[in-house]
């Protein structure tokens, strides 16, 4: 019989729905259970394309015996992270304070009134890899709850656990002033830990970290010796995740992370937030080196997503599971992916398939040495080998052949919930695929979504952002990154149209933003609204960046844009104050704020404002949005247009042609007609 979580929409809980576990969804419901039958909570937290998440359900979760101790000692209940990432944050925080990691699943014990005793990620069936056995720890707990002197002493760590955690809660003392210098200490911690044979910083596991490239590019434009050293490893560190196998070079888009330090095996989950992101990094590595085949890579992932994780609404599903069904029918991490040299060769014939082959690392032993379990014995990962000498171009159809037998095999499970910050990178990286590629199609799908986020997710009578839509509902109040990336997704719209419904609805969010979780005395962001979830312990300010950047440096940023795009009153002393408030994290933990940083480069640096009167369709405005010019502020000015900040009042055009005001710290330069020598002009004052 199916459990409570039957009539939930979120798909990590549907995949819960049927375990023998009496779970229930985070809410009051649960809540009194544990008040009236004296339990203490167990709080399960994970995704629907968890790989662990998944082994602990089928080796736990979903058995009978195992549900049976659950059930008798304990009450509960799962919760999805991404819909809930306010709870997951606060609750990641105790697990990581009392055992020195994190991760997902997350499984932490809490008393009745929520309060956190004990925790951790996996624990295996039995006793193994240094983690007790999941059946006689659950025993454990239940037991010392029903002990009067252990239940004293789980008391009593709760309730000092919970003030550690309502501290976090409290917003911290912000820098009096901002430094130039954080960004060259970030430099040179990057410096240190920088992998210079395969990219990354440090060892395996390697992620992507988008945040970090996006930084490093903007230090590669300092007028400093060091800012080469930003440049090189940036691109190297792209160019090295490319040609590894965490980029699916079929199919396009990138793995979640590399298993290994060479990016070769990765961990197949695709997530929506790391390919926005990688998209952008790529448009920008091209934008500043010039090298096509970085715009090559992004157009790839731009591609994947469109074809696989677009809804018929024009919104972007979450993303797809590391598992799929093998050719035994078994689901095994990597199936969807891996290759055996036999299936090439099958499909290609002998001589185009050697060829093949030999061109992305194609081993008849497999060519994963990196195999503690076994799992890929025989089984490639497709990877450009480096030692071939080939053109790689003209193995196309090679790779469409492949890719149309791949489309036939039992694809991996796609999360098909849509997630409002998560979109609203999306919508970045599109209109970012529109400014340097020049693809309508991408401008048109940024554009639909964006129309589908404010149709569906926002409720304008109510000035309020929902955070999931899925099977038709919204639901979850929005988050502060909800707000803070889509600000920034409908800025680069206005900046990839020039229409000034994007400006006027990102200056509507940015005003919820300010009264619901931004505090005006310290410059803190809060990860949610005060009294959004009245269970919630504690909320939580927004301090570092990590595999997407924090609401908080997202909304410093936007802010010092819309100063620059409106030159209203307030936004650039927000956007600073924000800054000064994560002073402390760019100052002492620099690789923690990256895109903090990529803020205060915006800050500090000398604002330059494009200011182009043409016609939508114009080269000139094509050739402004190719270059790379991250302090930027491009404002388009159709004929007779209105609404443009005071200083523009009297530009024009130049006989009637499309024109250009480059404009740094304020002051113009003589307006040009001539596109080649603008873009000189905005690369100068980059």
């Amino acid at each position: 019989m199916p459990n409570r979580l039957i009539h939930e929409k979120s798909p990590y809980l549907k995949q819960h729905a049927n375990n023998p576990v009496d779970w229930r969804p985070w809410g009051p419901e649960a809540f009194e259970a544990a008040q009236s039958e004296d339990k203490p909570i167990l709080l399960s937290i994970g995704y629907s394309t968890c790989h662990w998440c998944h082994v602990m359900e089928h080796e736990s979760f979903a058995v009978a015996n195992t549900a049976a101790v659950m059930n008798q000692w304990l009450i509960c209940v799962k919760l999805d992270r991404e819909e809930r990432p306010d709870v997951d944050a606060l609750y990641m925080s105790a697990v990581t304070s009392l055992t020195g990691q994190g991760g997902w699943p997350l499984n932490v014990f809490l008393t009745p009134d929520l309060k956190p005793f004990y925790g951790g990620t996996y624990f295996p069936p039995r006793a193994g890899f240094g983690r007790p056995a999941w059946v006689q720890m659950v025993e454990a707990i239940g037991r010392a709850w029903k002990n009067p002197g252990q239940r004293a002493q789980i008391l009593e760590d709760s309730s000092k656990m919970t003030e550690a955690l309502k501290t976090l809660g409290q917003a911290s003392a912000p820098e009096k002033e901002l430094k130039a210098e954080w960004m060259d200490t970030a430099l040179a911690s990057f410096q240190r830990d920088f992998d210079p044979n395969h990219g990354g910083f440090g060892g395996a596991p390697k992620f992507p970290m988008p945040v970090n490239q996006a930084f490093l590019m903007r230090y590669a434009l300092h007028k400093t010796p060091a800012a080469a050293s930003a440049r090189a490893m940036a691109l190297l560190n792209l160019r090295k995740m490319a040609l590894g196998g965490i980029q699916d070079h079929l199919g396009g888009g990138f793995a979640r992370y590399s298993t290994d330090e060479t990016w070769l095996l990765p961990h197949f989950e695709k997530m929506l937030y790391d390919n926005a992101q990688l998209a952008v990094n790529y448009l920008e590595a091209m934008q500043l080196s010039g090298d096509a085949a970085f715009g090559e890579t992004a157009r790839g992932i731009l591609e994947y997503v469109l074809r696989d994780l677009r809804s018929p609404e024009g919104a972007f599903y979450s993303a797809e599971d590391a598992d799929s069904l093998d050719t035994e029918g078994e689901k095994v991490e990597g199936a969807f992916y891996v290759w055996t040299r036999d299936e090439i060769l099958k499909e290609l014939g002998e001589s185009e398939g050697a060829v093949f082959c030999s061109a992305y690392g194609v081993k008849e032993e497999g060519n994963l040495p990196n195999d503690p379990h076994g799992e890929f014995y025989q089984k490639n990962v497709l990877h450009p080998d480096p030692d071939w000498k080939g053109d790689y171009a003209g193995l196309e159809l090679s790779r469409r052949k492949l890719f149309e037998l791949r489309c036939k095999r039992p694809r991996p499970h796609r999360d098909e919930k849509v997630l409002c910050a998560w979109n609203a990178l999306m919508i970045s990286a599109l209109a970012k695929g529109w400014q340097v590629l020049g693809d309508a199609r991408y401008l048109k799908a940024a554009q639909d979504c964006a129309q589908f986020l404010f149709a569906s997710m926002f409720d304008a009578d109510q000035q309020r952002l929902y955070r999931r839509y899925a099977e038709g509902e919204r639901a979850v109040e929005g988050m502060a990154s909800d707000y803070a990336d889509l600000i920034q997704a409908c800025l680069d719209l206005y900046e990839s149209d020039g229409e000034g419904i994007w400006l006027t609805r990102a200056e509507t969010l940015a005003s919820v933003m300010r009264s619901d979780f931004f505090e005006e005395t310290t410059g803190a962001v809060f990860n949610c609204k005060q009294g959004q979830d009245p269970h919630l312990l504690s909320r939580l300010q927004e301090t570092h960046d990590n595999v997407e950047p924090s609401a908080a440096s997202v909304l410093a940023s936007v802010f010092l844009r819309l100063d620059l795009l409106t030159e209203k009153a307030g936004y650039r002393e927000a956007g600073l104050s924000a800054l000064k408030a994560l002073g402390a994290s760019m100052a002492r933990q620099p690789r923690a704020a990256a895109a903090a940083l990529s803020a205060l480069d915006l800050a500090l640096g000398p604002p330059t404002h494009v200011v182009v009167l043409s016609p939508p369709d114009s080269e000139m405005l094509a050739a402004v949005r190719r270059v790379f010019s991250p302090r930027r502020a491009l404002i388009a000015l159709a004929p007779g247009a209105a609404g443009a900040p005071g200083f523009t009042k009297d530009f024009q055009m130049l006989q009637g042609k499309p024109t250009a005001y480059v404009c740094v710290d304020r002051a113009c330069r003589l307006p040009s007609a001539d596109s080649a020598e603008v873009s000189r002009l905005i690369t100068a004052s980059a």
